[in-house]
């Protein structure tokens, strides 16, 4: 039993969430009161306040999420399996963006011999490997070209942690 500094109220443990700074590793305010005090607390103000703190420790929380992904790897994965078949459409509409970009990417004047490159490039992709844009599609800084010199055999675990990254590093 513990007694909650907002409300006075004696109650549970399980009422009270974890804080490790306390000497008895709860929090003082028991769930009821944070959530009403939360509750108050203007969502843009909390938007701007997780923005400051995510730059201010960048290299902190990536390295966090880092970690989280890779210890929860099958559970990620699984979630991911059931929304798409929960919510089909939102795969559908995924890869109709892709589609739509690499086609904006693909220039008028690329030749139809540069086209059958691209096709070779695809076919004679290796089993583990995905064919990669060397310069993003959609990359945050730039875009770059569907066009042969713009594409490279990348293992597939590689090219996932690439993303739509143009300075990657392994």
């Amino acid at each position: 039993m513990k007694t909650c500094n907002r409300c006075k109220e004696t109650k549970s443990l399980e009422f009270f969430t974890k804080d490790k700074m306390q000497s008895d590793g709860l929090d003082r305010r028991c769930k009821s009161c944070k959530a009403v005090n939360y509750a108050k607390v203007d969502k843009s103000k909390r938007s701007k306040w997780r923005k400051e703190y995510f730059e201010k420790n960048k290299e902190q929380e990536l390295l966090k999420c880092l970690e989280y992904r890779n210890a929860h790897k099958d559970r990620i994965r699984k979630y991911f399996s059931e929304h798409y078949k929960k919510f089909p459409y939102k795969g559908a509409a995924r890869t109709a963006k892709y589609r739509a970009s690499k086609l904006r990417a693909t220039p008028s004047w690329i030749t139809d011999e540069q086209l059958k490159e691209i096709e070779m490039i695809y076919k004679t992709c290796p089993k583990g490997y995905h064919v990669d844009h060397i310069i993003p599609l959609q990359g945050k800084t730039v875009s770059g070209l569907h066009v042969p010199w713009n594409l490279q055999h990348l293992p597939a675990k590689i090219n996932h942690r690439k993303s739509n990254r143009l300075d990657f590093q392994e």
